[in-house]
Protein backbone atom coordinates (compact mmCIF):
# COMPACT_ATOMS: atom_id res chain seq x y z
CA UNK A 1 0.00 0.00 0.00
CA UNK A 2 1.74 3.32 -0.80
CA UNK A 3 1.80 5.51 1.74
CA UNK A 4 0.79 9.08 2.11
CA UNK A 5 4.07 10.69 3.46
CA UNK A 6 4.10 14.00 5.64
CA UNK A 7 7.56 14.02 6.86
CA UNK A 8 7.89 14.34 10.68
CA UNK A 9 10.69 17.39 11.62
CA UNK A 10 13.92 16.41 13.41
CA UNK A 11 14.24 17.00 16.65
CA UNK A 12 16.11 20.78 16.99
CA UNK A 13 13.07 21.90 14.15
CA UNK A 14 10.05 20.60 16.60
CA UNK A 15 11.38 21.97 18.93
CA UNK A 16 11.50 25.34 17.45
CA UNK A 17 8.21 25.04 15.69
CA UNK A 18 6.89 24.37 19.20
CA UNK A 19 8.39 27.43 20.60
CA UNK A 20 6.75 28.88 17.79
CA UNK A 21 3.83 27.47 18.20
CA UNK A 22 3.05 29.61 21.63
CA UNK A 23 3.75 32.83 19.71
CA UNK A 24 3.38 32.83 16.11
CA UNK A 25 -0.38 31.29 15.47
CA UNK A 26 -1.24 34.82 17.29
CA UNK A 27 1.10 37.49 16.08
CA UNK A 28 -1.77 39.08 13.71
CA UNK A 29 -4.05 39.54 16.55
CA UNK A 30 -1.72 41.73 18.34
CA UNK A 31 -0.74 45.31 17.88
CA UNK A 32 2.72 46.57 16.25
CA UNK A 33 3.74 47.66 19.63
CA UNK A 34 3.09 44.32 20.93
CA UNK A 35 4.83 41.61 19.99
CA UNK A 36 4.74 39.50 23.02
CA UNK A 37 2.21 36.36 22.67
CA UNK A 38 -1.33 36.28 24.62
CA UNK A 39 -1.25 35.00 27.95
CA UNK A 40 -3.33 31.23 28.59
CA UNK A 41 -7.00 31.85 27.96
CA UNK A 42 -9.65 29.28 29.66
CA UNK A 43 -13.46 29.82 30.22
CA UNK A 44 -16.14 27.37 31.16
CA UNK A 45 -19.51 29.44 29.78
CA UNK A 46 -21.25 29.65 33.19
CA UNK A 47 -24.58 28.13 32.00
CA UNK A 48 -24.94 25.32 30.05
CA UNK A 49 -26.31 26.26 26.62
CA UNK A 50 -28.70 23.48 26.31
CA UNK A 51 -30.42 21.99 28.63
CA UNK A 52 -32.76 18.71 29.34
CA UNK A 53 -31.67 15.26 27.62
CA UNK A 54 -28.83 16.13 24.74
CA UNK A 55 -27.14 14.11 23.30
CA UNK A 56 -24.15 13.97 19.99
CA UNK A 57 -23.33 17.44 19.57
CA UNK A 58 -22.14 18.47 15.87
CA UNK A 59 -20.15 21.68 16.20
CA UNK A 60 -19.39 23.77 12.98
CA UNK A 61 -17.25 27.24 12.42
CA UNK A 62 -18.22 29.07 9.39
CA UNK A 63 -16.57 30.53 6.65
CA UNK A 64 -18.04 33.73 8.25
CA UNK A 65 -17.39 32.91 11.50
CA UNK A 66 -20.43 31.93 13.04
CA UNK A 67 -20.96 29.09 15.24
CA UNK A 68 -23.72 26.47 14.78
CA UNK A 69 -24.11 24.02 17.03
CA UNK A 70 -26.54 20.65 16.70
CA UNK A 71 -27.62 17.90 18.72
CA UNK A 72 -30.72 15.24 19.64
CA UNK A 73 -32.49 16.85 22.45
CA UNK A 74 -33.82 13.84 23.74
CA UNK A 75 -37.50 13.19 25.36
CA UNK A 76 -36.62 10.51 27.25
CA UNK A 77 -33.03 8.86 28.18
CA UNK A 78 -33.05 5.87 26.12
CA UNK A 79 -31.25 5.82 22.84
CA UNK A 80 -34.59 4.36 21.26
CA UNK A 81 -36.91 7.05 22.78
CA UNK A 82 -38.12 10.13 20.71
CA UNK A 83 -36.39 12.83 20.30
CA UNK A 84 -36.12 16.06 18.76
CA UNK A 85 -33.21 17.56 16.66
CA UNK A 86 -32.21 21.34 18.19
CA UNK A 87 -29.76 24.15 16.31
CA UNK A 88 -28.29 26.75 18.37
CA UNK A 89 -25.75 29.49 16.99
CA UNK A 90 -23.06 32.13 17.91
CA UNK A 91 -22.41 34.86 16.33
CA UNK A 92 -19.46 35.95 18.80
CA UNK A 93 -16.65 33.51 18.91
CA UNK A 94 -18.82 31.30 20.73
CA UNK A 95 -19.54 33.41 23.79
CA UNK A 96 -23.24 34.30 23.80
CA UNK A 97 -25.89 31.52 21.98
CA UNK A 98 -29.32 32.19 20.72
CA UNK A 99 -32.10 30.34 22.16
CA UNK A 100 -31.93 26.96 20.11
CA UNK A 101 -34.41 26.03 17.25
CA UNK A 102 -35.88 22.47 16.47
CA UNK A 103 -35.34 21.56 13.14
CA UNK A 104 -36.95 18.42 13.47
CA UNK A 105 -40.22 17.98 16.41
CA UNK A 106 -41.18 15.00 17.17
CA UNK A 107 -44.01 15.93 18.93
CA UNK A 108 -46.90 13.37 18.95
CA UNK A 109 -45.57 11.40 16.02
CA UNK A 110 -43.34 8.82 18.49
CA UNK A 111 -40.82 9.33 16.10
CA UNK A 112 -36.94 9.82 16.78
CA UNK A 113 -34.30 12.06 15.70
CA UNK A 114 -31.24 10.55 15.45
CA UNK A 115 -27.39 10.72 13.64
CA UNK A 116 -26.86 14.47 12.88
CA UNK A 117 -24.07 16.23 11.26
CA UNK A 118 -23.60 20.09 9.82
CA UNK A 119 -21.39 20.51 6.55
CA UNK A 120 -20.79 24.15 5.41
CA UNK A 121 -21.05 24.07 1.08
CA UNK A 122 -18.55 27.23 0.03
CA UNK A 123 -19.54 27.06 -3.53
CA UNK A 124 -22.27 28.85 -3.45
CA UNK A 125 -22.94 32.51 -3.06
CA UNK A 126 -24.52 32.82 -0.22
CA UNK A 127 -22.46 30.18 1.42
CA UNK A 128 -25.44 27.19 2.36
CA UNK A 129 -25.54 25.31 5.81
CA UNK A 130 -26.39 21.81 5.27
CA UNK A 131 -27.87 19.96 8.39
CA UNK A 132 -28.06 16.37 8.24
CA UNK A 133 -29.69 14.21 10.70
CA UNK A 134 -31.49 10.89 10.46
CA UNK A 135 -35.47 10.21 11.07
CA UNK A 136 -37.12 6.89 12.52
CA UNK A 137 -39.43 4.76 14.45
CA UNK A 138 -39.11 4.69 18.22
CA UNK A 139 -37.48 2.05 19.15
CA UNK A 140 -35.73 1.83 15.82
CA UNK A 141 -33.28 -0.11 13.69
CA UNK A 142 -30.10 1.02 11.36
CA UNK A 143 -32.66 0.15 8.21
CA UNK A 144 -35.41 1.79 9.37
CA UNK A 145 -33.66 5.35 9.51
CA UNK A 146 -34.40 7.41 6.82
CA UNK A 147 -31.84 10.53 6.14
CA UNK A 148 -33.33 14.20 5.82
CA UNK A 149 -31.45 17.52 5.40
CA UNK A 150 -31.92 21.30 5.25
CA UNK A 151 -30.46 24.28 3.98
CA UNK A 152 -29.65 27.64 5.43
CA UNK A 153 -27.65 30.65 3.49
CA UNK A 154 -28.22 33.13 6.26
CA UNK A 155 -25.56 31.58 8.57
CA UNK A 156 -27.84 29.38 10.34
CA UNK A 157 -31.05 32.43 11.44
CA UNK A 158 -33.23 30.52 9.12
CA UNK A 159 -34.04 27.07 7.58
CA UNK A 160 -35.72 25.70 4.77
CA UNK A 161 -37.88 22.98 4.61
CA UNK A 162 -36.41 19.10 5.09
CA UNK A 163 -35.47 17.15 2.22
CA UNK A 164 -34.97 13.75 1.56
CA UNK A 165 -31.35 12.91 1.20
CA UNK A 166 -30.43 10.35 -1.78
CA UNK A 167 -27.24 7.91 -1.26
CA UNK A 168 -25.45 5.54 -2.96
CA UNK A 169 -27.68 2.68 -1.32
CA UNK A 170 -25.16 1.24 1.12
CA UNK A 171 -26.66 -0.11 4.37
CA UNK A 172 -24.69 2.48 6.56
CA UNK A 173 -25.12 5.70 4.02
CA UNK A 174 -26.29 7.74 6.84
CA UNK A 175 -24.81 10.54 8.85
CA UNK A 176 -22.64 9.98 12.33
CA UNK A 177 -23.57 10.37 15.75
CA UNK A 178 -22.60 13.96 16.15
CA UNK A 179 -19.98 16.25 14.75
CA UNK A 180 -19.38 18.13 11.24
CA UNK A 181 -17.59 17.79 8.37
CA UNK A 182 -15.54 19.81 5.65
CA UNK A 183 -15.26 20.70 1.77
CA UNK A 184 -12.11 20.48 -0.35
CA UNK A 185 -11.03 23.21 -2.53
CA UNK A 186 -12.24 21.55 -5.36
CA UNK A 187 -15.76 21.65 -4.07
CA UNK A 188 -16.46 18.01 -2.57
CA UNK A 189 -18.18 17.96 1.00
CA UNK A 190 -17.08 15.21 3.50
CA UNK A 191 -19.28 14.29 6.75
CA UNK A 192 -18.43 11.29 8.76
CA UNK A 193 -20.70 8.38 8.29
CA UNK A 194 -21.71 5.58 10.38
CA UNK A 195 -18.94 3.24 10.44
CA UNK A 196 -17.87 5.31 7.37
CA UNK A 197 -17.73 8.76 5.78
CA UNK A 198 -19.42 10.23 3.14
CA UNK A 199 -18.82 12.44 -0.18
CA UNK A 200 -20.71 14.86 -2.38
CA UNK A 201 -20.23 16.19 -5.34
CA UNK A 202 -23.08 17.94 -6.32
CA UNK A 203 -24.13 20.06 -2.98
CA UNK A 204 -25.05 17.80 -0.61
CA UNK A 205 -28.41 16.64 -2.52
CA UNK A 206 -26.56 13.01 -3.01
CA UNK A 207 -23.78 11.20 -1.44
CA UNK A 208 -21.30 8.16 -1.61
CA UNK A 209 -19.82 5.93 0.60
CA UNK A 210 -16.25 5.50 1.30
CA UNK A 211 -14.04 3.80 3.89
CA UNK A 212 -14.35 1.37 6.65
CA UNK A 213 -14.00 1.91 10.53
CA UNK A 214 -14.45 -0.65 13.58
CA UNK A 215 -17.69 1.10 15.04
CA UNK A 216 -20.36 3.53 13.59
CA UNK A 217 -19.77 6.60 15.63
CA UNK A 218 -16.75 8.19 13.55
CA UNK A 219 -14.89 11.97 12.66
CA UNK A 220 -13.07 13.12 10.08
CA UNK A 221 -11.14 16.33 8.69
CA UNK A 222 -8.89 16.84 5.65
CA UNK A 223 -4.96 16.42 5.63
CA UNK A 224 -2.24 18.55 4.76
CA UNK A 225 1.31 18.20 3.87
CA UNK A 226 4.27 18.78 5.81
CA UNK A 227 4.33 23.06 4.15
CA UNK A 228 0.86 23.38 4.70
CA UNK A 229 -0.57 22.67 1.48
CA UNK A 230 -3.68 20.68 1.06
CA UNK A 231 -2.93 16.79 0.39
CA UNK A 232 -6.38 16.44 -0.73
CA UNK A 233 -6.76 13.43 1.97
CA UNK A 234 -9.17 12.07 4.30
CA UNK A 235 -8.09 11.67 7.89
CA UNK A 236 -10.74 9.27 9.23
CA UNK A 237 -11.21 7.65 12.95
CA UNK A 238 -13.47 6.03 15.53
CA UNK A 239 -14.97 5.34 19.08
CA UNK A 240 -13.44 2.36 20.64
CA UNK A 241 -10.19 2.00 18.53
CA UNK A 242 -7.10 4.07 18.23
CA UNK A 243 -6.58 3.39 14.44
CA UNK A 244 -6.32 6.04 12.03
CA UNK A 245 -6.92 5.76 8.29
CA UNK A 246 -6.13 7.92 5.55
CA UNK A 247 -7.78 8.26 2.19
CA UNK A 248 -5.96 10.30 -0.86
CA UNK A 249 -7.27 11.37 -3.73
CA UNK A 250 -9.73 13.53 -2.35
CA UNK A 251 -11.01 10.72 -0.12
CA UNK A 252 -11.14 8.09 -3.13
CA UNK A 253 -8.52 5.22 -1.89
CA UNK A 254 -6.83 4.34 1.32
CA UNK A 255 -3.31 5.35 1.69
CA UNK A 256 -2.30 4.97 5.08
CA UNK A 257 -3.31 3.40 8.46
CA UNK A 258 -2.03 2.84 12.06
CA UNK A 259 -1.93 3.56 15.51
CA UNK A 260 -2.59 6.77 16.82
CA UNK A 261 -2.09 6.39 20.33
CA UNK A 262 -4.19 9.07 21.88
CA UNK A 263 -5.59 8.36 25.62
CA UNK A 264 -9.09 8.59 24.07
CA UNK A 265 -9.80 4.76 22.81
CA UNK A 266 -12.05 2.03 23.75
CA UNK A 267 -14.46 3.62 26.06
CA UNK A 268 -13.67 7.45 25.63
CA UNK A 269 -16.69 8.04 24.13
CA UNK A 270 -16.79 9.67 20.48
CA UNK A 271 -14.30 12.30 20.48
CA UNK A 272 -14.33 15.74 19.09
CA UNK A 273 -11.53 16.43 16.43
CA UNK A 274 -10.73 19.49 14.54
CA UNK A 275 -7.66 21.04 12.83
CA UNK A 276 -6.42 24.25 14.38
CA UNK A 277 -3.97 25.87 12.07
CA UNK A 278 -1.92 25.01 8.75
CA UNK A 279 1.65 26.55 8.09
CA UNK A 280 -0.60 28.42 5.35
CA UNK A 281 -2.02 30.25 8.76
CA UNK A 282 -0.19 29.64 11.35
CA UNK A 283 3.18 28.27 12.40
CA UNK A 284 2.72 24.67 12.00
CA UNK A 285 -0.26 22.27 11.19
CA UNK A 286 -1.66 21.21 14.31
CA UNK A 287 -4.56 19.26 14.95
CA UNK A 288 -7.01 19.11 18.01
CA UNK A 289 -8.91 15.98 19.78
CA UNK A 290 -11.16 16.15 22.77
CA UNK A 291 -12.60 13.45 25.02
CA UNK A 292 -12.74 11.12 27.79
CA UNK A 293 -10.20 8.42 28.94
CA UNK A 294 -12.38 6.02 29.93
CA UNK A 295 -16.18 5.25 31.29
CA UNK A 296 -14.89 5.23 34.84
CA UNK A 297 -12.92 8.59 34.73
CA UNK A 298 -14.49 11.14 32.86
CA UNK A 299 -12.54 14.13 32.82
CA UNK A 300 -12.74 15.79 30.13
CA UNK A 301 -9.86 16.86 28.35
CA UNK A 302 -8.04 18.10 25.55
CA UNK A 303 -4.64 16.95 23.02
CA UNK A 304 -3.33 17.95 20.27
CA UNK A 305 -0.99 16.64 17.22
CA UNK A 306 1.79 18.08 15.66
CA UNK A 307 2.41 15.03 12.63
CA UNK A 308 -1.23 14.95 11.32
CA UNK A 309 -2.87 12.83 13.85
CA UNK A 310 -0.29 10.07 13.88
CA UNK A 311 0.86 11.03 17.47
CA UNK A 312 -0.75 12.83 20.60
CA UNK A 313 0.40 15.01 23.06
CA UNK A 314 -0.52 14.28 26.77
CA UNK A 315 -3.81 15.19 28.02
CA UNK A 316 -4.95 18.48 29.48
CA UNK A 317 -7.83 18.43 31.64
CA UNK A 318 -10.90 21.26 30.64
CA UNK A 319 -13.50 19.56 33.21
CA UNK A 320 -14.28 17.15 35.86
CA UNK A 321 -16.27 14.67 33.59
CA UNK A 322 -18.33 14.64 30.14
CA UNK A 323 -19.45 12.69 27.02
CA UNK A 324 -19.87 12.96 23.93
CA UNK A 325 -17.94 16.31 22.95
CA UNK A 326 -17.10 18.35 19.22
CA UNK A 327 -14.28 20.86 18.43
CA UNK A 328 -14.16 24.30 16.10
CA UNK A 329 -11.95 27.12 15.94
CA UNK A 330 -13.02 30.63 15.45
CA UNK A 331 -10.91 33.23 13.37
CA UNK A 332 -9.05 34.38 16.06
CA UNK A 333 -7.82 31.42 17.30
CA UNK A 334 -10.45 30.74 19.92
CA UNK A 335 -10.90 26.91 20.89
CA UNK A 336 -14.65 25.99 21.39
CA UNK A 337 -15.27 22.35 23.29
CA UNK A 338 -19.17 21.39 23.26
CA UNK A 339 -19.62 18.24 25.53
CA UNK A 340 -22.49 16.74 27.49
CA UNK A 341 -21.66 16.56 31.02
CA UNK A 342 -23.10 12.83 31.25
CA UNK A 343 -25.32 10.58 29.37
CA UNK A 344 -28.59 12.60 27.86
CA UNK A 345 -27.38 15.64 30.26
CA UNK A 346 -26.86 19.40 29.54
CA UNK A 347 -24.16 20.55 27.52
CA UNK A 348 -21.36 23.02 28.18
CA UNK A 349 -19.12 25.45 25.95
CA UNK A 350 -15.24 25.56 27.25
CA UNK A 351 -13.52 28.54 25.25
CA UNK A 352 -9.81 28.45 25.30
CA UNK A 353 -6.71 29.25 23.18
CA UNK A 354 -3.72 27.51 22.30
CA UNK A 355 -1.44 28.80 24.90
CA UNK A 356 -3.14 27.16 27.73
CA UNK A 357 -3.48 24.02 26.05
CA UNK A 358 0.25 23.82 26.16
CA UNK A 359 0.78 25.35 29.05
CA UNK A 360 2.07 22.33 31.55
Amino acid sequence: MKSLRFPTPPAATALLIWLSLVTAPFALAQSAADKTSPAPFFEILPQPILTGLIHLPGLLVTEADNVLLIAQSRLKKSDFDPSDIVLTRSTDQGATWSAPVKLFASEASGRIGYSCVLVEDRTTKPNTILAYYTIGPAPWKSPQLVWHGRRSRDEGATWGEPFLVKSDGHAESKPSNGGHGFQFSNGRLVIPGRGNFLTSDDGGASWTTTGKTETVETKVLPLVHDDGREANAVYLITRRSTNFRIYGDHGVKLVEQGDHRNIFTTLGRNPGLARYSTKRDGAANVLLMSGIPEMKERVFSITYSLDEGRSWSERKPIDAKAWYSDLGVTKNKTILAAYTVAFSADLKIARFNLPWVMQK
